[in-house]
């Protein structure tokens, strides 16, 4: 997080860190659902973790230097956690009846469906 944050303030850029920070939790995503041993699908929760909780300053912070004016800089910023925790919300119910292993697949499937979104968003 510390090192992708100096890169982006050091050459200004927050797009395709953004992007990359959302490839990374892509990559996790992948070797969480289908990575053949234990150690493999414990280092995928690691680069899932590190992939999504580094995007959460860069988002704000972009956001908050995109957008003028007071009151709607305060919207903005509300509206993007607000929009984080509905993300939660739907990622803790994806998984809510796993039962089986194909439960566990398609919430992989549908998880790896929602976070190409922000990598297409960083590209604006």
């Amino acid at each position: 997080m510390f090192a992708t944050a100096w890169v982006a303030d050091k050459y200004r850029i927050r797009g395709p860190i953004i992007a990359a920070n959302a490839m990374v939790t892509i990559i996790g995503l992948a070797m969480m659902g289908w990575a053949p041993g234990i150690p493999a699908q414990y280092a995928g929760v690691f680069f899932t973790c590190a992939g999504a909780n580094s995007n959460i300053p860069h988002m704000m912070s972009w956001q908050a230097n995109n957008i003028r004016g007071q009151w709607k800089r305060a919207f903005c910023s509300a509206t993007l956690v607000a929009f984080g925790g509905i993300g939660g919300i739907a990622g803790s119910l994806v998984f809510r009846f796993v039962r089986s292993f194909v439960s566990i697949v398609r919430g992989f499937e549908s998880l790896l469906l929602i976070d190409p979104q922000t990598t297409r968003c960083s590209r604006l």
